[in-house]
């Protein structure tokens, strides 16, 4: 005796409805295990910062250390000498010992450190207190193709690879209903308001290291208002899409866009983390996991306005890529240096766009009448940081 139609199509739907949740699932779990088993390992050692004399970068190469410094005073200051463990030793001063306001000096001096040993660095002044500052030893990564492919594996594992997971879920999501879009919305948003918060703090604390020439302060919050004005200005809701959540298209075209704007920002944060704020490690392990599964939500800000949208395989493979590649640049620019005012124009650049991203995907939660959904997300975002930033310290 033969099925009846009926029962063969429910088993049928139920065998879809299984298929489109354990694809994102089983994605999730294969790109975790190939990032523990391929995460790259790129050392960044640091410099400190002092008040006048600023050590900006200190570059160890085989028999030398270059200790890049700025004058952030309106006075010349004459560099003296140099101790290394306190033992003075001669150096080199390009172009000249005396240093110029904000300008820059190159401090060469011949040395044979040993990798992994921690050296005091103390440089004397005529005219201002000595400059301390430790480090361990381990040779600065150049420009090399090594380096550049480490980074730009990196960038694969926290920018382009979680907006795909992210895209994976939308068909799960479609079955679900809008209730469990605006659960991740709020998800979404808290995640991206709260990071916002740190890179601009994180833009703020570098302004205090910056002379008042660059009118440090002022270049992140231009960098935020430039970065704000324009997504959210092209974001505005267009006629056809007006009162229908989840459908706009243009809307998620600009989410691509702020997001992938965030990505660079992020890309030059985790970059200059490890050659400019004293942290000695490597960018993978747990810390690549923890961020890689935060970007997820990346994923989701950028497809959920388009959620109803029967968009081509191609058209969400672009999105994707425009909203992750950037991390990949950021890594290098932050990874191998950049001029400080640049560096915070783009502290604030990334964070106003995020900010711009996070007001249009709010205003998609007010379409929904599910307040218990909406606070379960923002919980939720808020659980997923605290866990993230256990394993990175």
């Amino acid at each position: 005796m033969t099925e009846s139609t009926p029962d063969v199509n429910a088993r049928q739907g139920l065998a879809t409805r299984l298929v489109t949740w354990a694809v994102p699932i089983m994605a999730i779990i294969g790109t975790i295990f190939l990032a523990l088993t391929l995460y790259p390992a790129s050392n960044f050692q640091t410099s400190a910062y002092a008040e006048a004399l600023r050590v900006e970068q200190i570059i160890l190469e085989p028999g030398s250390i270059d200790i890049v410094v700025r004058n952030t005073t309106i006075t010349d200051i004459t560099i003296a000498q140099v101790t290394i463990n306190n033992a003075v030793w001669a150096s080199l001063v390009l172009p000249e010992p005396t240093v110029a306001p904000f300008r820059q000096a190159s401090i060469q001096v011949a040395y044979e450190w040993l990798e992994g040993e921690a050296y005091d660095i103390v440089i004397y002044t005529g005219n201002t207190p000595p400059v301390t500052t430790r480090i361990a030893a381990s040779a600065t990564p150049q420009m090399s193709m090594d380096n550049l492919l480490d980074l730009a594996l990196a960038g694969l594992f926290i920018g382009i690879l979680p907006i795909y997971l992210g895209l994976l879920w939308l068909p799960a999501l479609r079955q679900a209903g809008t209730r469990w879009a605006a659960f991740l919305v709020a998800l979404s948003v808290t995640v991206f308001f709260l990071r916002a918060v740190e890179m601009l703090a994180n833009g703020w604390r570098l302004s205090d290291t910056g002379p008042s020439l660059f009118w440090a302060g002022s270049l992140a919050l231009v960098g935020a208002a430039g970065g704000f004005w324009p997504v959210f200005v092209l974001s505005q809701p267009r006629t056809e899409s007006a009162g229908q959540p989840f459908r706009s298209m243009p809307l998620a075209n600009v989410m691509a866009l702020g997001i992938g704007l965030f990505s660079l920002g992020e890309g030059i944060l985790m970059g200059r983390t490890y050659l400019a704020d004293g942290v000695s490690g490597s960018i993978g392990g747990l810390a690549l996991l923890g961020i890689m599964l935060l970007n997820v939500t990346k994923g989701f800000g950028l497809g959920i306005p388009a959620l109803y949208q029967r968009l081509g395989m191609e058209k969400w493979l672009v999105m994707g890529f425009v909203g992750g590649f950037l991390t990949i640049a950021g890594l290098w620019m932050g990874g191998f240096g950049i001029p400080l005012s640049l560096d915070l124009f783009l502290a604030g650049l990334p964070a106003g766009a995020l900010l711009a991203v996070i007001y249009r995907l709010a205003g998609l939660i007010r379409h929904v009448a599910a307040p218990a959904m909406v606070v379960g997300g923002a919980a939720t975002g808020l659980i997923m940081l605290w866990l993230v930033r256990l394993p990175i310290g």
